[in-house]
């Protein structure tokens, strides 16, 4: 018996469209109908969805994360000031480093390790590899290393030398881990006096509100 064209055409489409809706998506034997070459919708929002996901999830962890590495690193509750040479200016990421020879009571002279925000954040903040060079002195203050090695995270950094002596550099850098900066200390809350504190709005005289 004779088949048509037209018929045979018919079959083919029925075919094709009874063997798409057979794939499965959770079956990796039927990624090849989906990868985007093939014009297939659905792979191309998968991709989508997993690089959506990813930028979010790396948005919101990274800030928290470096956080974490900070007090893991440096003791936040100490405070270590330091004053000398600078050796080496390292510009380079995750962390820049400014190495600087300082000397103690003795005149002993030892290499510290001053770490600072990355790159990105102090190109932001107008700086560049060329802020500092060797022989430039310095005035350091931050918070040192929980191991008890020469390294300080830096909370203010001061030039001392050149045309820019007494300035203020690197750690007014507005983003990144560096630590937040508060005008003073919060007051204590104002109590009665039987010790509860009062609910009621701040009067002009009154502070810890």
């Amino acid at each position: 018996m004779r088949v048509s064209k037209r018929k045979l055409k018919e079959r083919h489409s029925a075919t094709s469209l009874t063997d798409s809706t057979r794939i499965n998506i959770f079956d990796w034997r039927s990624i090849r109908y989906m990868i985007p070459s093939s014009g297939g919708i659905v792979m191309r929002y998968a991709l989508f969805l997993i690089v959506t996901c990813s930028v979010a999830v790396m948005l919101f962890v990274a800030p928290a994360l470096g956080h974490q590495e900070l007090a893991a690193k440096f003791d936040t509750t100490k405070t270590t000031n330091i004053k000398g040479v600078v050796t080496k200016f390292d510009w380079s990421n995750p962390q820049v480093h400014v190495f600087i020879n300082v000397a103690d009571s003795t005149g002993k002279i030892s290499n510290w390790a001053v770490e600072l925000e990355s790159t990105v954040e102090l190109l932001k903040g107008g700086y560049s590899k060329d802020s500092l060079k060797p022989g430039d002195t310095v005035t350091v203050a931050g918070n040192p290393a929980r191991d008890q090695s020469r390294q300080i995270w830096a909370t203010s950094f001061t030039l001392n030398s050149g045309a820019g002596a007494g300035k203020k550099m690197f750690t007014d850098v507005p983003t990144g881990i560096q630590q937040p900066k508060y005008a003073k200390a919060a007051e204590p809350t104002p109590r009665w006096s039987d010790k509860q504190p009062k609910l009621k709005p701040a009067m002009p005289t009154e502070t810890g509100y």
